[in-house]
């Protein structure tokens, strides 16, 4: 059973939004809704279940900076975790910054903590230059 969104819990972090509106008729007035009327009030409950998408858009190497990835995000999850791994296997990562909000740092991943759902963009600097060497950065919604 679906729960009702509630002042100070995130609506996305349940992965739906509930919006609620209510209207009461007065003494004298009287209000109608799909054909029929009250006298008393009306109350409409309007929920609706938001997927969780995260997607890379762009993953490009940073010129400036050797060892550093830009990777260009689309997430509507509270949590995702980015992880670059090499073809040789786990990349080790120095540091990392997000437009999407905090960040911490474990092994080969990136885990965020979004302020707002969308566009991000996080710039990761590898421990070690990216060269020629091939490598993935995948995203998984937590």
């Amino acid at each position: 059973m679906p729960q009702p969104y509630r002042s100070g819990h995130s609506p996305f972090r349940q992965g739906r939004t509930v919006l609620r509106a209510g209207a009461l008729a007065g003494p004298l007035g009287v209000l109608a809704a799909s054909g029929a009327l009250a006298a008393d009030g009306l109350r409409w409950n309007l929920e609706a279940t938001v997927p969780v998408i995260c997607a890379i858009l762009e993953v490009q190497t940073r010129a400036d900076q050797p060892a550093g990835l830009a990777v260009a995000t689309s997430c509507n999850a509270e949590r995702y975790q980015l992880t670059v791994t090499r073809a040789a296997g786990p990349a080790g990562l120095r540091a990392a910054r997000s437009s999407a909000g905090p960040v911490q740092i474990s092994g080969s991943a990136v885990t965020i903590t979004s302020t707002r759902p969308g566009y991000a963009l996080t710039t990761i600097e590898l421990a070690e230059p990216v060269g020629t060497e091939r490598f993935a950065v995948t995203v998984q919604p937590l």
